[in-house]
């Protein structure tokens, strides 16, 4: 039994559009560039004059110029027609992202992930395709980049298990957590031992930081331009040192290194 989007797209008020694949907006105002750029020079009395084979260039420019044409979406639709195409991306839109891959399934190449992004491409494909034109039909002069992108309806997470991937996910703590780490109210006390424990069996690499983090004014050394022209510019860091005297050998001609 034919689905829905199927029904749609055999439709033939709409079926003859949905037969092309149409150029965007930023596509087509590229090709118009490179025709108009190539009738110049043909044009044009004293670059003509340079050209190996004008006649050739302006058969294949004609020939161009149909091509474009014919991957131009119609400008004007009927009432009926556009209905119909908002009918069939809505459609073809709900059955695409029915069992889609995950941005993170994608991005820890879970096991199966593979089969799974290949047996949902070869089912969905002419969904997607049929959606994509719509969008085209719908939208001829929009100037965005995404327009057409089924990634933005990609969900993000899903159920999938880390276990054995490729590349696994990673836990992390925040200073203040560290910090707080034995206040925190876990319901069923939890040493980090144990918690570690848990959040490997779940696939996941916990880290924490073994020093504390460096806060800004740490008494470490800082450097110091004492010449008029600086007023008083610092360098700091770890980087500090090497910077200054970089700074004093390109800008003044090497001093002696002033610490403060």
């Amino acid at each position: 039994m034919p689905t829905e989007t199927e029904v749609l797209a055999n439709d033939p008020e709409i079926k003859p559009l949905l037969g092309v694949n149409y150029l965007r907006k930023h596509q087509r105002v590229e090709r118009e560039r490179e025709i108009s750029e190539v009738e110049r020079k043909l044009n044009d009395p004293i670059e003509s004059r340079f050209l190996a084979n004008p006649g050739q260039l302006a058969q294949q420019n004609e020939q161009r110029k149909k091509v474009f044409l014919s991957q131009c979406p119609p400008e004007k639709l009927t009432t009926s027609q556009r209905d119909k195409l908002f009918r069939l991306s809505k459609a073809s839109l709900e059955a695409f992202t029915e069992n889609m891959p995950t941005r993170e399934q994608l991005r820890h190449k879970v096991p199966g992930g593979t089969d799974h992004l290949r047996s949902w491409e070869a089912k969905n494909k002419p969904d997607v395709l049929r959606w994509k034109r719509a969008q085209i039909l719908l939208n001829p002069q929009s100037d965005d980049r995404e327009l057409c992108s089924i990634d933005k309806f990609r969900p993000a997470f899903g159920n999938a298990n880390h276990g054995e991937s490729a590349l696994g996910r990673v836990f992390a703590q925040t200073p203040q957590s560290r910090e707080n780490w034995d206040a925190i109210d876990w319901g069923a006390k939890e040493t980090k031992e144990e918690f570690i424990k848990r959040m490997g069996e779940q696939g996941l690499k916990v880290t924490f930081t073994k020093r504390p983090l460096r806060q800004f004014g740490d008494k470490g050394k800082v450097y110091e331009c004492n010449h008029e022209s600086c007023e008083g510019r610092i360098f700091s860091g770890g980087w500090g040192k090497r910077n200054y005297e970089r700074h004093v050998k390109k800008s003044h001609g090497g001093l002696e290194v002033a610490t403060k």
